[in-house]
């Protein structure tokens, strides 16, 4: 028998459920980011992963080889340059810049797509990918001036890094237990995290107060540990251009609840942005179905 039409219609869920729940995320964690300096949050977020992770694939940590060292380390530190790069460069670049930076992905990803997996650029993917940037562009930047200087150099570095990370997963990992994968790469992440943190961190602020360490584990756990495990999975079956444009969406998601919640105003760069992202992903998702 052939393999079902909507065999990955699972998969296209599972990309809805991450979108949603890192959409929230900015608004709910807010407060506890008064109370953690960004990369020890970051260096204690990577070491619960990795903790969970061993825990959830003990079964499995047999199978740990040299292939899971030489795909995922290097891919786990670009994730980890891309966000050592953000922070640098929010210091001295706006956040809408940085916003819309961090999601030049959304055209890199199908051109490293080509070099990676030898898979063939087509049209939708680079309009989609355009367009998504377009919409991105209008979300983030619409509203107010635009500027480009070392700041905004560092978020478009860290732009390119994400997009390896994505592609590379896509291309490398999908014959790799997630689980495992995954575990490499948090690993990456907080030696990178914790180095940093040592040389550069001056005045670290880490609460140690129950609940805001509950917070901290449960948080990461839900939006870093099942999140990252869903959108790798997602990843390893979908294309991964088409999952470098839905991601920008969660943006415009985090806006509407701003919005609702009356941190924001509904404005002109909300909706335009909603419209482009929305047309884009769209159009990504058919060149994807048409690839199954």
């Amino acid at each position: 028998m052939g393999k079902p039409k909507n065999s990955n219609f699972i998969y296209y869920i599972g990309m809805v459920f991450v979108v949603l729940v890192w959409s929230l995320f900015p608004i709910v964690t807010k407060r506890l980011f008064n109370l953690y300096t960004p990369s020890l949050w970051d260096t204690a977020g990577s070491l619960i992963a990795v903790i969970s992770l061993a825990i959830v694939s003990r079964k499995k940590l047999k199978m740990l080889n040299w292939q899971y060292f030489k795909v995922a380390a290097p891919i786990g530190f670009f994730f980890s340059a891309a966000n050592l790069l953000q922070k640098f460069g929010l210091t001295i670049s706006s956040p809408a810049m940085f916003a819309f930076l961090e999601n030049l992905n959304c055209i890199f990803v199908p051109l490293l797509m080509v070099v990676f997996a030898k898979q063939k650029l087509t049209f939708p993917k680079l309009l989609s990918g355009t367009i998504c940037l377009v919409g991105v562009f209008v979300l983030c930047c619409g509203n107010g001036g635009v500027q480009f200087g070392p700041g905004e150099v560092l978020c478009a570095l860290a732009g390119i890094c994400y997009s390896v990370n994505i592609a590379g997963t896509g291309a490398f990992a999908r014959k790799l237990d997630t689980g495992l994968y995954l575990m490499v790469q948090f690993m990456v992440h907080f030696v990178v995290s914790a180095t940093y943190s040592l040389i550069f961190v001056k005045e670290p602020q880490f609460s140690f107060a129950p609940l805001h360490l509950i917070s901290l584990v449960g948080i990461v756990l839900l939006s870093t540990v099942l999140c990252w495990l869903i959108r790798t999975a997602c990843l390893k079956k979908l294309d991964p251009s088409f999952v470098s444009i839905v991601m920008p969406f969660t943006a415009v998601i985090t806006s509407i609840v701003s919005v609702i919640t009356g941190t924001d105003q509904l404005s002109f760069a909300l909706v335009g942005g909603a419209v482009f992202i929305t047309a884009a992903i769209l159009i990504s998702s058919l060149a994807d179905s048409k690839q199954q």
